[in-house]
């Protein structure tokens, strides 16, 4: 009996993937939903993202992503996503992993990018490439069988202690 491991996606080599964005996918479930962004790695979506306008809640994005999880809608299409999203320019970004309920996503909290409005600046934190794989490969973990996704100060420090081990 022959056996090969095939890698989807090279978590070690991060800049060896394709990446793709696609702007309100049209999937067609029990019934049809266009999540307005949805990020692919090697042609495998990873992550989904609903836009409010300012003056809508950030909420409603993720209500809207909660029920698009539901066997009503769309549930088959999120057996690859990894890292659900919402934001507008007001609140900003925040983030779960599938199944998560709305009062545990999370606000990603990173220094930086002060030009920028709060939207524009999460996003480029959370989706650059690295960070994202590492996030998903490393940072998810299931917790008596619930997906959980890591807060921003478990990942730095971890970062921290990782860098830390390295020079000593």
């Amino acid at each position: 009996q022959h056996r090969q491991d095939v890698e989807f996606i090279d978590w070690e080599n991060p800049e060896n993937n394709h990446f793709a964005i696609a702007e309100e996918v049209t999937i067609r479930g029990n019934r049809t939903k266009r999540p307005d962004i949805v990020l692919y790695v090697n042609g495998i979506a990873i992550g989904v993202l609903e836009l409010k306008r300012s003056i809508i809640s950030v909420s409603e994005g993720i209500r809207q992503n909660i029920g698009n999880q539901k066997d009503d809608f769309i549930k088959p299409f999120f057996a690859t996503v990894q890292v659900v999203m919402a934001g507008n320019d007001t609140e900003g970004l925040r983030y779960g992993t599938t199944d998560t309920s709305e009062e545990y996503y999370l606000t990603w909290k990173e220094p930086g990018l002060d030009d920028q409005n709060l939207l524009d600046r999460y996003i480029l934190q959370v989706c650059n490439k690295i960070k994202l794989l590492e996030i998903i490969h490393d940072f998810l973990i299931f917790d008596s069988g619930i997906k959980k996704i890591c807060r921003h100060n478990q990942y730095f420090g971890v970062k921290s202690a990782q860098d830390y081990v390295r020079r000593h």
